[in-house]
């Protein structure tokens, strides 16, 4: 195993080894759909949004997601930026290792790498969910992780970089899209709304993001990428809660469940997999009851059964 070192201190700011992609994470951004330059130029221009992005870096457990406040500046911060590597790496690997690749005609050495890449998957995921209660350092050298790895011996990484930086953009242009949809000055005049007006700005914020997203040629040619980290970030808020309910956001499920059928995709598609195992997950480390049928006819009809269990779960609680 030859593992390289991708830190460089000249480029990279920060203490966690989400560090080595702080960079591509404002490039993506700069670069996030056609129309997104002119969009952004209006905003600075006429609506107060704040030229910078505050990156909060530090050693700390998860307290925020990613915001913009009410002077307008997008604000994010490493943990969870590390915390939403970790959660669509493990739901991509588990989808792939258990699901895509299982067959009778595996070797053994076969068989051995994916109980591997599960494994190491399942400590991760332990430690990810660990930083939202305390803060420890992530061990380079028995986690995967994107600043100390062999690509050879773990094709996933760079694979889930690409994952995340859609899975950060989206969440960010989330927040951006409350702006130009006039949803911070509407805060900011203090108007009062109820439960469900915050709901139907989170809807409109995650509409908003999903549809720029997609349009862009760029986007399209990587359209599994894109679609793989919108569906990564909108996992990882769902994680973060045993209540899979909403109270100024809608229901977690139910922001998934709205992007899945945004991206029109065909009732076999692995999207609908990917989403059900992050539900499962999600069971698993809330220990919830959500038994699957021993048989479907393709991974739609499997989501839309774990929505209905969801929905069971949450009118018994």
């Amino acid at each position: 195993m030859n593992k390289r070192n991708w830190y460089n201190p000249v480029y990279h700011k920060g203490t966690q080894p989400i560090r080595v992609l702080s960079e591509n994470i404002i490039l993506w951004f700069e670069n996030s759909y056609p129309n997104f330059t002119e969009e952004v130029k209006n905003e600075l221009e006429y609506n107060g949004l704040k030229n910078k992005i505050d990156y909060l870096i530090g050693e700390n457990r998860i307290q925020e997601i990613a915001y913009i406040d009410s002077k307008k500046t997008i604000t994010i911060e490493e943990s969870f930026l590390s915390y939403l590597w970790i959660i669509g790496y493990v739901i991509f690997v588990n989808y792939d290792e258990v699901v895509a690749k299982h067959n009778d005609n595996k070797s053994t050495e076969e068989i051995i790498k994916s109980l591997n890449y599960v494994l190491d998957s399942e400590s991760l995921f332990d430690y990810g969910m660990s930083l939202t209660k305390s803060y420890k350092k992530w061990d380079k050298n028995k986690l995967p992780n994107p600043e100390y790895y062999d690509k050879q011996s773990n094709s996933y990484i760079e694979k889930m970089n690409g994952v995340f930086l859609s899975a950060i953009n989206f969440i960010m242009i989330h927040e951006f899209a409350h702006l130009v949809l006039g949803h911070v000055d509407l805060d900011n005049q203090k108007n009062t709304f109820t439960e469900q007006e915050y709901k139907e700005h989170e809807l409109a914020a995650d509409k908003y993001a999903i549809e720029s997203l997609l349009e862009s040629d760029f986007n399209k040619t990587n359209i599994h990428i894109i679609r793989g980290g919108i569906l990564a970030g909108l996992i990882s808020l769902t994680l973060l809660d045993n209540t899979m309910e909403g109270d100024t956001h809608p229901d977690p499920d139910h922001r998934v469940r709205l992007a899945l059928e945004m991206f029109s995709l065909k009732d076999t598609d692995p999207l609908w997999g990917v989403a059900c195992m992050g539900f499962k997950q999600w069971s698993r480390f809330y220990k919830k009851d959500l038994d699957w049928p021993k048989k479907v006819e393709n991974w739609k009809e499997l989501f839309y059964l774990t929505m209905n269990k969801l929905t069971e779960i949450k009118n018994y609680s």
